[in-house]
């Protein structure tokens, strides 16, 4: 790279570089060749390259970066492959920090602007957690019973509505339970 820096080989080996830095865990040095990749390429590698940065902040805990990481591909169209991609990855990093108003927002987005998206599933299951975490179970129960047709692994559905099933028997106060 020093030798002949105006090679176009070049970018191949930044590209292998921050791969390599991400296999080993060193994100922030992943995230500066990443950086310098956005820099000198254009067009839908650099929304991949976006990417990885925002993949690198989630992994180094950074919640907020990697959403305003995220956010930047977003401003543009984003290529329809990455598209989907995104928006879920916004609306999880919502959830990780526990703001469910907004994550169950970022998760309907995700399903009207991508239905037909692999991502739609996993955005309206991810509203359904974020329904069951804020209190409301009964709308919670509603949309998985509707996810527990269509969902690719209809085990994880039944695992959740057990699990509320056996919540609400946990606070069924003791009178109503003899009866």
């Amino acid at each position: 790279m020093l030798l002949y820096p105006n090679i176009k080989e070049i970018v191949l080996a930044r590209q292998d570089i921050a791969e390599i830095y991400v296999k080993s865990g060193d994100y922030r040095k992943a995230i500066g060749e990443y950086q310098w990749l956005i820099k000198n390429t254009g067009g839908t590698r650099s929304d991949n390259f976006q990417y990885q940065i925002a993949m690198a902040y989630l992994k180094l805990t950074d919640i907020k970066q990697a959403r305003i990481e995220l956010q930047e591909i977003i401003k543009n169209p984003p290529s329809s492959e990455l598209g989907p991609k995104v928006y879920y990855e916004i609306a999880n990093t919502y959830y990780l920090e526990a703001h469910y108003k907004e994550a169950i927002k970022a998760y309907e987005l995700v399903v009207s602007l991508y239905p037909n998206s692999q991502y739609a599933y996993e955005a309206q299951l991810g509203k359904a957690v974020c329904m069951e975490e804020t209190g409301n179970l009964a709308e919670a129960i509603e949309l998985y019973k509707e996810l527990e047709k269509s969902y690719p692994n209809p085990g994880v559905i039944k695992i959740r509505l057990d699990a509320i099933e056996a919540r609400e028997k946990k606070n069924t106060p003791m009178a109503l339970k003899e009866n």
